[in-house]
C-alpha cells in the first residue's frame, strides 16, 4: 500500500512496514507541495533528499526511507506488528516522568518550529496558484481514471 509520508513526517518517531512505499507526490498532480512538507522533509533528512522526493513525486520503499532518515525503524511483518512496535516504544516513553518527556519534546521541537508559519503560508499561496491551472485539472482527471 502506498503511503503519503507527509502525514507521518510530523511524528517524532516513525516506524514503517518494511515493504511500504512512501512518497510526496504533490508534483505528479500538478501541485506545489503542502501540509508543511517543504518545511519538515529537509529537517528530518536533508535538502537533497527532500528535493528529490518533492520534485519527482517518486515512491520509495520504507527500507530506503530509513537509510535517508525519514523512518526510524522498519518492521518486517504485518501492519499490526508495526502498530505493536509503536505501542512498545510509546509505552517505554510513558514510563518516564511526564515533566521530563514534555520538556524534552518542547526543547527538541523549538528549533523545528522556527519558520514553520512562513513556510506554510508560502505553500498555501503556491497551491492556490496551482489549483487554478489547466495542467492541475488535467493531471487530477488522469489520476482519478486510474
Amino acid at each position: 500500500m502506498d503511503s503519503f509520508i507527509v502525514i507521518v513526517i510530523l511524528l517524532d518517531i516513525r516506524i514503517a512496514k518494511k515493504d511500504a512505499k512512501l512518497g510526496l507526490n504533490f508534483v505528479t498532480l500538478g501541485l506545489s507541495p503542502g501540509m508543511a512538507s517543504t518545511f519538515f522533509t529537509p529537517l528530518v533528512s536533508n535538502h537533497q533528499i527532500a528535493s528529490y522526493l518533492l520534485l519527482t513525486g517518486d515512491l520509495v520503499l520504507a527500507s530506503q526511507a530509513k537509510e535517508w532518515g525519514l523512518v526510524f525503524e522498519t518492521v518486517d511483518g504485518s501492519s499490526q506488528q508495526v502498530k505493536d512496535r509503536g505501542i512498545e516504544i510509546a509505552s517505554k516513553i510513558a514510563k518516564n516522568p511526564s515533566i521530563a518527556v514534555k520538556s524534552t519534546l518542547r526543547t527538541l521541537r523549538a528549533k523545528q518550529l522556527e519558520g514553520l508559519e512562513r513556510s506554510m503560508l508560502r505553500e498555501g499561496d503556491s497551491q492556490a496558484t496551482c489549483y487554478a491551472t489547466e495542467e492541475y485539472k488535467q493531471k487530477l482527471q488522469e489520476k482519478m481514471k486510474k
